[in-house]
């Protein structure tokens, strides 16, 4: 999937706890404890981190492997 739809994604996601407020990479990475540039990176394939890349599929309820199809396969499985 292109970096900008992921982004799209992203920022399609209502946040539970405020409905008028949207899911960000800030907000990703604040989750995680990582900083907001390693989301960006793992998000234009720069790098890879299945942690990130795990939060990324369950807040926009996008399979793994239509998110990144040359890292993931269909049965969600990394591709070694």
């Amino acid at each position: 999937m292109h970096r900008r739809d992921i982004q799209a994604a992203i920022r399609k996601v209502k946040l539970s706890e405020s409905p008028e407020r949207y899911l960000s990479q800030q907000r990703i990475a604040e989750e995680l404890g990582v900083s907001p540039t390693s989301v960006g990176n793992v998000i234009a394939g720069r790098c890879s981190s299945a942690r990130i890349e795990k939060a990324i599929s369950r807040h926009t309820k996008i399979p793994l492997h239509t998110l990144w199809p040359k890292r993931y396969g269909p049965d969600f499985g990394a591709i070694a």
